[in-house]
């Protein structure tokens, strides 16, 4: 099931734009930069996720919650969707609107400090918009979260390639 990025406002909040992008669907946009937050964005790797048999998720970086919400349609076997995101404002204004499924649980936290309270099949790490970026904090947050993982877990860097 493809999700439908109209559902999607327009807006300006003051940590964060969302504008449409064209056939691309929706860009989320920050100070720092920003993110093609739409399905052609969802269908760079949802082949490595969708391939495999994940029941429990935890996904670094909401975004506008496009991620969630096709996991959450696309692998129903998966009981557990959680989110991490810092961003406070975006967090209120994706829930707020209400197209999230409800096994979605967002938690608020930065992933550098976070602590989870649980192990993972697969922890997706999804905060970067530059590669460079990512390479340089990649080894930190791996080594963060690795005791994290079920047996046999994975994780995930699609702005890499990187499935670990």
């Amino acid at each position: 099931m493809i999700f439908d990025t109209n559902k999607i406002p327009e807006i300006t909040k003051n940590s964060f734009s969302v504008k449409r992008n064209g056939a691309l669907g929706t860009k989320i946009i920050f100070d720092e930069g920003y993110i093609d937050d739409g399905m052609v964005y969802v269908d760079v790797y949802s082949k490595d996720i969708l391939e495999n048999s994940f029941n429990s998720i935890l996904i670094i970086g909401l975004g506008l919650g496009i991620i969630p919400e096709y996991i959450a349609k696309n692998i129903p076997l998966c009981t557990t969707i959680d989110s991490i995101d810092n961003n406070t404002e975006l967090i209120d204004w994706v829930t707020q609107i209400g197209y999230l499924d409800n096994k979605i649980n967002v938690i608020v936290g930065d992933c550098f400090t976070y602590i989870p309270t649980k192990q993972y099949d697969l922890i997706l790490i999804d905060i970067w918009w530059d590669a460079n970026l990512a390479s340089e904090k990649k080894d930190e947050l791996i080594t963060k979260y690795s005791i994290h993982l079920n047996p046999g877990g994975h994780i995930y860097i699609p702005l890499l390639k990187s499935f670990i």
